[in-house]
Parts: structure tokens; C-alpha cells; sequence
């Protein structure tokens, strides 16, 4: 059964209803005096990638646009405040969880992972047609809207409210291009800071936890393994064992990271045309 997240929560009542299957990480469920929260995939407080530390942090908030302000991490929260009937949605800032939601009216929204099983839930596609136009000319549709007229997607870095008052999506980050400029030293020390960083972080428990790296010869992947506080094991995957494959374990073998190979079929989609279609 592929992994979904489906939810529905009407203001009038303040009933959230949630179901999930086959997620992982699995979906986490937690109680903040008066308020739910649920946390799928790794939000970072504090520095720390540690859900204790984003709780203290949501009791420790004056508002939800400061709470989510001070996340980090790739992430998708969700905010459920019975006492207020209100509901709130918070994506990273990358939106690395999409989600898709939609109005129902009456003071009721719905959301889910996967738009096919949103629309499913709702009865049907209700078609787009300024969304279908964008997707045959630039083959991509921008923006929050979808494919389906009823369905938005939530933007990166925002919050989504369902309450008495409402149903609104706000920003609460934009990236700030207004630092000084630094030289060129300047920051590749700063980049290079900040993957060590980010690697230390999230392998943590690597003595508990075995960690994989997707390397594939290039500058991004082999700059993770530069930065990883261990060497992670290392897997390579192409139609055949190329000068990409060759390239990426002799940087393995320079890192003494473990690696593997593996042949990716002449013909992956053949067997699913039409599930994709």
C-alpha cells in the first residue's frame, strides 16, 4: 500500500480527523497542554533534530508564525488547537513534504500528501483548465495551483489556518539576498561549515543507524561525503557501469566508504505506462 496522509478538519466543531498509512518516518503524535501537534519527517530546533526540543519549543512560543520561524529541517507540522477550533499547517521552508488541500466550505478543509488521493477523497477530478494550459506550454504548473480546480498546493514556508475566522495561507520566511558580499574564501568556508554541520546533525545516531549516501560522482554528492562525520556507505546506480560508476568508487574507495553498484534496469517504466498515464 503506497504511503498517504489524509485529513479533515471542520472550524465549526473543531474535530480534526487524520489517517495515515505506511509513512515513514512514521507519523508522530504529541500533546502540548491545550494544543495537538503532529510532526512528520525531521524538524530541528534549536539546533537539535530532536522532537522533544521542537515541543518545547511550540509551549515556549507566543504565536505559530514565531514557532515556525524558528524551525529548521525538512518537515511538515501539524498545529490542532481544540479549544479555538482552528487548525494549522506548517510546511518548511523548501516544501520537501508537498501537500495539497482543499476548501470544502463551511468551515471545513481537507489535506493529503498525494493529490490523486485528495481528489479521490473529494469525488472525482474538477479539472483546471488554466492549470492544464500551464503544463502543456511550460510543462509545469507554478504556484499554488493544481491540476484540480477545488485544490491548492501549500506554498514553501507556509501556514495554513482553518479557524472561525477563516480559512488563510501566510509566509512566514523568504530568503534574504541582502547579506554583505564575501569573498571567495569567505564562503566556501561558510558552505563548507554548513554541511558539516548538517551532516554531523543528521547522522547522530550513526552508531546505532547505518547511513547511505546516493554518490554519483559529482560535486554535490561527493561534497556530502567530504562533510559526513563518518563515512556512509556509499551506492551508485546506472543503466551500466560507466565512467560515472568508475569515477564514484575511486571517491569511495578515497573516503573508505563501503560501496556497491547497482544496475538500474535498460527499461523502468515499461511495466508502468500505464499507471502513469
Amino acid at each position: 500500500m503506497a504511503a498517504q496522509l489524509l485529513l479533515e478538519h471542520d472550524s465549526g466543531t473543531g474535530i480534526l480527523t487524520v489517517k495515515a498509512d505506511g509513512l515513514h518516518p512514521a507519523l508522530r503524535r504529541y500533546q502540548a497542554e491545550n494544543r495537538e501537534c503532529l510532526l512528520l519527517g525531521h524538524p530541528i530546533a534549536g539546533g537539535q533534530r530532536d522532537d522533544a526540543a521542537v515541543m518545547r519549543l511550540l509551549r515556549s512560543s507566543s504565536d505559530i508564525e514565531s514557532f515556525a520561524r524558528a524551525l529548521d529541517g525538512n518537515f511538515l507540522i501539524v498545529v490542532h488547537e481544540p479549544g479555538d477550533k482552528s487548525l494549522h499547517v506548517v510546511s518548511d521552508r523548501f516544501a520537501a513534504f508537498a501537500f495539497y488541500w482543499s476548501d470544502r466550505g463551511g468551515g471545513r478543509i481537507a489535506g493529503s500528501l498525494s493529490l490523486v488521493e485528495l481528489i479521490r477523497h473529494l469525488g472525482g477530478v474538477k479539472f483546471n483548465d488554466n492549470a492544464l494550459a500551464q503544463f502543456m506550454h511550460f510543462r509545469r504548473v507554478f504556484g499554488e495551483v493544481t491540476a484540480d480546480a477545488r485544490c491548492q498546493f501549500l506554498t514553501s514556508a507556509g501556514i495554513l489556518t482553518n479557524a472561525l475566522r477563516g480559512t488563510h495561507v501566510r509566509k512566514y520566511w523568504k530568503p534574504d539576498y541582502s547579506a554583505p558580499r564575501l569573498s571567495r574564501r569567505q564562503a566556501s568556508d561558510e558552505i563548507a561549515g554548513a554541511l558539516q554541520r548538517s551532516m554531523r546533525m543528521h547522522m547522530e545516531d550513526s552508531a546505532s543507524r547505518r547511513y547511505a549516501l546516493f554518490l554519483s560522482g559529482g560535486l554535490d554528492s561527493r561534497a556530502l561525503l567530504a562533510a559526513a562525520p563518518q563515512p556512509p556507505f556509499c551506492v551508485t546506480t546506472c543503466a551500466s557501469f560507466n565512467n560515472e560508476a568508475e569515477v564514484a568508487q575511486q571517491i569511495a574507495k578515497a573516503a573508505n566508504a563501503g560501496f556497491e553498484f547497482v544496475p538500474r534496469p535498460k527499461t523502468p517504466y515499461d511495466g508502468h505506462l500505464s499507471e502513469a498515464i
